[in-house]
Parts: structure tokens; C-alpha cells; sequence
């Protein structure tokens, strides 16, 4: 029957009421769990690498990119013919989660999936803090654990080098241990909770979001690659500070920070 309902929005020609009253019935008869949450592989998740549809190469400034939540590979859209939806189809690989709000999707029924045990996916892909967790950082010595067993500690976590990237490294390790520099972007998320992007920068954006997974206990991995900060501090520097060539600390410095206020 669900599956009727996603023809019918497919095919429907008399408007988005309809297409509204299409998905109302959806999530109406969908069901209170979704059957398919024990083959979510968290082993193989890589939410730290560059939100790009597999096929497509669609980012998530041009559409929607979700994450096969078995395979690992990132997907557009999901209607109809999307790349997300002929993988569902294809490969029997039914659970995506959107990478921009983390909501969860069955397909190819197109029900969206509510259940706690996605809290911890939803969190490794952007983590979020409290005040009181954030006053708790600095005293903090216990270690967190990824989903292979490496223990490691908040705060202290090794950052990827993207081939003569360790003066960014040295920087974000410095930063992210000045305590209100640290604690204002831990606390103020950059995204919106229903579009995913606010008036700030996309490199407010990811300095934010790569600091908030420096000191989160919930990563899946031991380590945090930058890679998005990376590529966006390329670009908006005309390559100054680009991958493959090592820069000045100090002058990456000044005009981080520099770029931050703006875009703040």
C-alpha cells in the first residue's frame, strides 16, 4: 500500500495538496518500528568525509545527500529514480539517514524512521553540548571508546593529515583548548534545526562542527578527519592554504580567525 501512495505522488498532476495529502497517509501507516534497523553497519560509516552523491557528485548546497546507513556510500535524493532510491531497490539496503538534519528514512517505502537507537548515528554526525557538559571538559580523564574498541580521550584526538595538512592540526588542537573560544563554539551550533544552514559562513560552519567532534565522546572513530574545513579554507582562501602545500602557522592563524569573525 505505501509503496501505491509513492506512485501516486510520482504520478499525481493536481498539485502539492495532494502530494501533502499523499504523505500525510504515508506516515500515518507507517510502522512504529522499522524492521530493518539491525542491518544499520556503524563500522563502515565515515561521516567526517565530503557530503557527495556517489554517482551524481551533488552536494548538499544543490540537493538533498543521504547516507546508506548499511554500505556507508553517500547518495542524492529520494523520490522516484533518485540514486538513493535505485540503490535501496538494487542492492536491498532500505535505511538512510539525510546528512544535513539527520533525519532517518525507510526506502524504497519513503517513511521516515523514528527510533532511539539512531540517537548515537545522529550525534556522531553532529554533535551537540550542554552547559553543563561543557563546564565538565576540563576536568574530564575518562576515555571514550569508537565502535573498534581504540580508546581515546575527548579533546586529544588525533586530526587526519590530508597530505601537509598538520599546521591546520597544530592550530585546531590549539584552539580548541582556549577555553571561551572552545566553549562558544561547542555551545552555539551553526546549523539550523530545520534547514540545516543559518546566515553564518560554510567555514564558521565546519570550524564549528570539526571543534564540536574534537571534544565529542560519541565519534565512531578514534580519530577526526577535516577534511570538509580543509577543502572550504581552500577555496576561500584562492588556495593560499591549500592541500599538498604546507603554510606558515601564524599566518593560517591570523586569517582564520580573521574569516571566522566575518563570517560570524
Amino acid at each position: 500500500m505505501k509503496r501505491n501512495l509513492i506512485e501516486m505522488e510520482s504520478n499525481s498532476e493536481d498539485g502539492d495538496d495532494d502530494i501533502t495529502d499523499i504523505k500525510q497517509k504515508i506516515s500515518s501507516i507507517a510502522p512504529a518500528k522499522c524492521p530493518y534497523l539491525d542491518t544499520i553497519n556503524r563500522q563502515v560509516l565515515d561521516l567526517d568525509s565530503e557530503k557527495l552523491c556517489c554517482i551524481t557528485l551533488t552536494n548538499m548546497r544543490s540537493g538533498n545527500v543521504y547516507a546508506c546507513l548499511v554500505c556507508g556510500k553517500f547518495y542524492s535524493g529520494r523520490g522516484r529514480l533518485t540514486p538513493a532510491y535505485t540503490h535501496s531497490v538494487s542492492q536491498g539496503h532500505f535505511v538512510f539517514m539525510n546528512l544535513r538534519d539527520g533525519r532517518t528514512y525507510c526506502l524504497p517505502d519513503g517513511y521516515e524512521v523514528r527510533d532511539n537507537s539512531l540517537r548515537d548515528v545522529q550525534f556522531c554526525l553532529s554533535p551537540s553540548f550542554t552547559f553543563s557538559a561543557v563546564a565538565r571538559l576540563n576536568f574530564n580523564t575518562s576515555l571514550a571508546r569508537d565502535v573498534y574498541g581504540v580508546s581515546y580521550l575527548p579533546g586529544f584526538i588525533g586530526l587526519n593529515n590530508l597530505s601537509c595538512t598538520d599546521d591546520l592540526s597544530v592550530l585546531l588542537h590549539a584552539l580548541a583548548h582556549v577555553t571561551p573560544f572552545r566553549d562558544f563554539w561547542l555551545l552555539h551550533r551553526m546549523e539550523d534545526s530545520t534547514s540545516g544552514y543559518t546566515s553564518c559562513s560554510n567555514l564558521a560552519r565546519q570550524f564549528g562542527l570539526v571543534l564540536r567532534k574534537m571534544w565529542s565522546g560519541g565519534n565512531f572513530k578514534s580519530n577526526v578527519s577535516p577534511q570538509e574545513l580543509v577543502q572550504e579554507i581552500a577555496v576561500q582562501s584562492g588556495k593560499r592554504f591549500n592541500v599538498g602545500t604546507r603554510s606558515d602557522c601564524m599566518e593560517l592563524f591570523v586569517w582564520l580567525l580573521r574569516q571566522l569573525h566575518v563570517g560570524l
